[in-house]
């Protein structure tokens, strides 16, 4: 989905990035629902780009780490001051504490 919020703000390039980020999952890869939903979107708007920047983009988010990821959108999208998740660690780690109920 944050590809497509990128490619919808017209950061093509970093939306190509995200989506290649999330097609390591099987779940995406193997989902004739999430080529429906997203693939077709994002090859659409990968067209607006030169196909070296495509495929160097498609690299980078294949290498990114996933959490990562995730902390640099939220940071974006939520803002790092925001109460709803300042102090909390953001990783794997800090996931499974929480839903543990640790601290």
């Amino acid at each position: 989905m944050a590809a497509l919020l990128l490619a919808d703000r017209e950061e093509v390039e970093r939306a190509v990035e995200r989506y290649a980020r999330a097609q390591v999952f099987g779940c995406a890869v193997h989902s004739r629902w999430f080529e429906d939903v997203y693939g077709r979107r994002m090859a659409a708007a990968a067209k607006a780009l030169p196909p070296e920047t495509v495929a160097a983009a498609e690299g980078r988010g294949r290498e990114r780490d996933p959490w990562a990821t995730v902390v640099e959108l939220l940071a974006e999208w939520v803002g790092e001051d925001n109460e709803a998740w300042r102090g909390r660690e953001i990783t794997p780690k800090g996931w499974e504490n929480e839903q543990s109920g640790q601290s």
